[in-house]
């Protein structure tokens, strides 16, 4: 009889590691590449350092579909955090110095147990996720929704916490007072950097109400969070002077797809300011590019009309070395006609130029409609300009 329980506890025991090894977890890596030491993962830890891997250096990690990982700098989910989505297999430029605990999050229904999530209201687990904030300007501990959630003091930001979040295009979340979706209310379409100068108010926030609306995709420009088009995105129609308001990020973007007939000029600051790139087809990886990986503060974008394009000329008359001007220039010294050398250019009709006398749209400047065979004698001068914007108004004939 002994013998059958012993035989029946080590078959219960390999078939449920058998089991938990079939299971998706998190592995983290010492070296880059997936390489090195590593141990997996299931849930959270709050102290690494009695861990295999240790508290330290991490350089990669694998992350199974339907999970997230937010990695923190000290101990019991304290300090400076990082939330990873997908595999990586270099870490080293999102990291702090040391890695001391970790939370994995399933976004799976059938794994996550929080109580205060509502059940059965909405599949939306493949969808992007509302990202919530404990400080103002996307800091702070965040935390990822994608469902209702009826009671925030059950979930790991807390209760009365929020101060700000991110709102994917095409979401929209109501904020509520209390819990079970009551009292004062706030309906969002869009990200939001200060919840204070709103009607609900900041660290007032218990429950939510997250709806995902059918919307007809939108033409533009999409911006995407990693290289090969992977990664968080968005797509957008128009000008944008700060990232940092929208769902994308302020210096996140790794690659972009430009439609056929759109012009995009992607800056490095805010405001369109700093060094720039212009854009009239798909990048995989913007690393290897002027503008750099993950640099990417402010954008403008322009249709391409198919008229005729502005040409610059470093010397008088049109000749001397020339380069077609398609977008914005916040530097010239980053073009083939160099800082201080713009002698004459050619303005087609529906074009308007405006010359700076200094970078980043600084100092004096001078508005074109028409060509201009010699910039002597302008208010801008002669071998002076060292930024350019560009702009369509239109022919003016109809």
């Amino acid at each position: 009889m002994i013998k059958k329980v012993i035989a029946v506890a080590v078959l219960i025991a390999v078939s449920q590691t058998a089991f938990s090894s079939r299971q998706a977890t998190v592995e983290l890596f010492r070296k880059r590449d997936f390489r090195g030491m590593s141990e997996r993962f299931l849930s959270h830890d709050p102290d690494l350092s009695d861990n295999r891997i240790g508290r330290g250096s991490i350089s990669s990690i694998r992350i199974p579909n339907g999970c997230e990982v937010i990695l923190y700098e000290r101990r019991n989910y304290k300090g400076y955090s990082v939330t990873v989505e997908d595999s990586n297999r270099d870490l080293v430029r999102l990291l702090p110095d040391r890695v001391n605990s970790l939370r994995v999050l399933w976004k799976r229904p059938q794994q996550d147990t929080r109580p205060g999530v509502r059940r059965g209201v909405r599949a939306n687990q493949d969808k992007p996720g509302v990202v919530v904030y404990d400080e103002r300007g996307f800091r702070g501990r965040e935390q990822v929704f994608r469902e209702d959630i009826y009671r925030l003091r059950d979930t790991y930001i807390g209760n009365d916490t929020i101060r700000s979040l991110r709102i994917p295009p095409g979401v929209v979340v109501t904020l509520y007072e209390h819990d079970k979706f009551r009292g004062r209310r706030e309906v969002l379409r869009r990200s939001d950097p200060n919840l204070g100068d709103n009607r609900i108010g900041l660290d007032t926030v218990s429950s939510m109400t997250i709806e995902y609306r059918r919307t007809a995709p939108e033409p533009g420009v999409t911006l995407f969070q990693h290289a090969r088009f992977d990664g968080r995105s968005q797509v957008f129609s128009g000008d944008v002077a700060d990232l940092d308001h929208t769902w994308i990020g302020n210096d996140q973007v790794s690659s972009i797809q430009v439609p056929r007939g759109y012009v995009v000029t992607l800056y490095e600051h805010s405001h369109f300011r700093g060094r720039s790139e212009v854009f009239r087809g798909d990048d995989a990886n913007l690393r290897d590019n002027l503008i750099g990986n993950d640099r990417v503060s402010s954008l403008r974008i322009s249709r391409d009309r198919g008229r005729g394009k502005v040409v610059l000329f470093s010397d008088k008359h049109f000749n001397g070395r020339r380069m077609k001007l398609l977008g914005d220039i916040a530097d010239m010294r980053d073009t083939p006609i160099g800082n201080d050398e713009l002698s004459s250019l050619r303005v087609p009709p529906g074009w308007q130029v405006t010359l700076y006398k200094h970078s980043d749209f600084r100092g004096k400047r001078m508005v074109l409609t028409g060509s201009l065979d010699n910039l002597r004698g302008t208010r801008v001068g002669n071998d002076e300009v060292s930024s350019i914007r560009l702009e369509w108004i239109g022919d003016h004939r109809y």
